[in-house]
C-alpha cells in the first residue's frame, strides 16, 4: 500500500510538470512581449517558461528569492514560540495563562499582512533591522501562535495518567513533560505540523510588501510589463502548488 501510494504522488507530480509544460507552450504566442519584460528574475522565469530552460542551482535561488530561508526561519523560530506558549497556556499561573491566550488571540486575530508590516515599518525599521529578518521574526510570530495550539491539544491528547506516573516516580513535572509527556504527543502533534509548514510556505508570498522579490513578486513583475495576467500567475501558481505538494509527499 505505501508503494502504490508513493507511486500515485510521483504520478501526480510528473502531472503537474507537464500542465507547467503545457502553460510554456501556450504562452509563446506573447513570446516577444514576455522577453522585453526587465530584471534578473523575470529573465529566469521567462527561460522557464517560454524556453523550457531549467534553472541551475543559483537560478533557481534567485527565482525563489528568500522564500527557503523564510519558511526554514520561520518554521524554527515558530516552533519554539509555539512550544513555550502552548506550556504557558497548560500552565497554573494565571499570568502565564493570560500571556499565552492574549498572545494567541491577538496574531491568530489579525491578517499575517497587517502583522508583517505593523513588525517592519513600526517595531524593526526604526531600530535599522532589514526587511528579511523582519519577515522572519513576524512568519515566526505568526505560526508560533498556530503551533501552539497544535501541541497543546497534542499534550492534551496523553493520557493524564502519564503525568501522575511520571510524578510517583520522583520526576518533577518538567521531567515528566520532557520526558514521557512529549515524546507521546509528538505523533499527534507532527501531521499538523507538517500542515502549519505548509500554509507557512504560502503565506510567505506576502513579503513583495517589503520591496523583496520572491516568486509571486517575479510573476507580478512580468505580468506588469506585459499585461499578460493569466498564464504568467497561473505558472506561479502552478509552481507553488508542486512545492507544496513536494512538502506533502
Amino acid at each position: 500500500m505505501k508503494n502504490r501510494e508513493k507511486i500515485r504522488r510521483m504520478t501526480m507530480l510528473a502531472l503537474l510538470f507537464a500542465i507547467a509544460m503545457i502553460f510554456s507552450f501556450v504562452t509563446m504566442y506573447d513570446a516577444q512581449g514576455i522577453r522585453r519584460a526587465a530584471g534578473r528574475h523575470a529573465e529566469i522565469l521567462n527561460d522557464l517558461i517560454l524556453d523550457h530552460k531549467m534553472p541551475n542551482v543559483g537560478e533557481l535561488k534567485e527565482l525563489l528569492g528568500h522564500t527557503p530561508l523564510e519558511v526554514a526561519a520561520g518554521a524554527l523560530l515558530g516552533i519554539i514560540i509555539g512550544l513555550v506558549i502552548a506550556l504557558c497556556n497548560l500552565s497554573k499561573s494565571k499570568v502565564l495563562n493570560v500571556i499565552g491566550k492574549c498572545y494567541t488571540d491577538v496574531i491568530r486575530g489579525t491578517p499575517s499582512v497587517t502583522q508583517l508590516l505593523i513588525i517592519y515599518f513600526v517595531v524593526l525599521l526604526p531600530a535599522g533591522v532589514g526587511s528579511i529578518p523582519s519577515a522572519v521574526v513576524c512568519f515566526g510570530l505568526n505560526s508560533g501562535a498556530y503551533v501552539s495550539e497544535i501541541v497543546r491539544g497534542g499534550i492534551m491528547s496523553v493520557d493524564k495518567g502519564q503525568m501522575e506516573a511520571g510524578r510517583s516516580l520522583g520526576m518533577t513535572k518538567m521531567q515528566a513533560m520532557t520526558r514521557i509527556i512529549l515524546p507521546q504527543a509528538v505523533r499527534y502533534i507532527l501531521p499538523a505540523i507538517g500542515n502549519e509548514f505548509i500554509a507557512l510556505l504560502k503565506e510567505t508570498s506576502v513579503i513583495g510588501y517589503l520591496g523583496v522579490v520572491d516568486l509571486t513578486r517575479a510573476g507580478e513583475l512580468v505580468r506588469s510589463r506585459t499585461a499578460d495576467a493569466f498564464f504568467t500567475l497561473i505558472f506561479v501558481a502552478v509552481i507553488y502548488f508542486i512545492l507544496v505538494f513536494g512538502l506533502s509527499l
